[in-house]
């Protein structure tokens, strides 16, 4: 979900991880990675306001990470995914 996301934004520049354990690096479109910060915290404050806790990270802080509990529901993981897409959403639109 998270892959097919970065497809429609040119500021995710990276989306990794393993398993359940994920993250994404916001970085300016066009540049050769450069951190966008000030992008990460607009998602950040988006998914705040939809009652989801992420945490930023990141030795610039232009990174957002995942790390459920392995045993969160489908339905939970699907919700958290709306959220962090809409988030994305959002920051892009602003």
């Amino acid at each position: 979900a998270l892959r097919d996301l970065q497809k429609d934004y040119p500021q995710m520049g990276e989306v990794r991880g393993m398993g359940l354990m994920d993250a994404v690096e916001f970085v300016v479109p066009g540049t050769n990675k450069e951190p966008n910060v000030a992008f990460a915290k607009k998602v950040i404050g988006e998914c705040i306001k939809n009652k989801m806790l992420i945490l930023g990270c990141g030795y610039y802080d232009n990174c957002v990470r995942f790390l459920p509990a392995l045993n969160i529901s489908d339905a939970d993981l699907d919700t958290a995914i709306n959220i962090f897409s809409d988030a994305v959403r959002a920051a892009a639109a602003s």
